[in-house]
């Protein structure tokens, strides 16, 4: 199999920026709060909750965006992840050294965020990425047996909880 998966626009701009709208919206919740001299201490204490609330809502983002190819490249025997988030990095991992697939439909979740993990490198794409079911297919049948039967295992459960 040879592919590349990109995200549209929206969700490029979404998963890039998306950060900048909360912390925006946090900043908003902080406005009558700048006058410090005349606030009581529980207000002092809601302003300091909503700062480090922005503080670990950006870091997740930035930990996040380091580890998001937003172009991914399958060839057959391996997945290159490249146009991270201001980085011009690119990481490549062989299919055979994969060692977990995690979150999202790897856990038996129609959606969410998923993982591909080879030791010390790790990736991380999202369902919204288009055929993405093709690309967790391609995952899913190419790892080992031990990550292959977990996997399928999970993606079972859910259909048997619905019966």
């Amino acid at each position: 199999m040879q592919e590349t998966f990109k995200y549209p626009f929206f969700f490029r701009l979404i998963y890039r920026y998306g950060n900048l709208l909360a912390t925006f919206v946090l900043i908003l919740y902080m406005l009558p709060l700048l006058n410090f001299t005349q606030a009581s201490m529980l207000q002092k204490l809601y302003a300091v909750f909503i700062i480090i609330m922005i503080f670990f809502l950006n870091r997740y983002f930035i930990r996040l965006n380091r580890i998001t190819p937003y172009t991914i490249y399958v060839n057959n025997d391996s997945i290159t992840g490249k146009d991270f988030f201001l980085s011009s990095e690119v990481i490549s991992i062989k299919i055979a050294d994969i060692t977990d697939l995690r979150g999202g439909v790897f856990e038996g979740k129609s959606r969410g965020m998923m993982r591909i993990t080879a030791g010390e490198k790790e990736m991380v794409f999202y369902h919204s990425l288009p055929n993405a079911d093709k690309f967790e297919a391609y995952l899913i049948s190419k790892v080992n047996r031990e990550i292959y039967d977990r996997v399928v295992k999970l993606l079972k459960e859910p259909q048997a909880l619905k019966k």
